[in-house]
């Protein structure tokens, strides 16, 4: 049976407790929030 999982870059995937043999299908991508501009912009220190 399909579901979702979120997976970060780097770690390791999570395992299944139901399913004995997995495939994997990306959905959706994403990037981390440290590599996009406006929101290190929105956090830098202001000085």
């Amino acid at each position: 049976m399909p579901h979702e999982v979120t997976v970060i870059k780097g770690r390791r995937f999570p395992t299944c407790r139901h399913c004995k043999g997995i495939s994997f299908e990306l959905a959706h991508a994403a990037k981390h929030v440290g590599e996009i501009d406006h929101f290190e912009e929105a956090h830098a220190p202001v000085g």
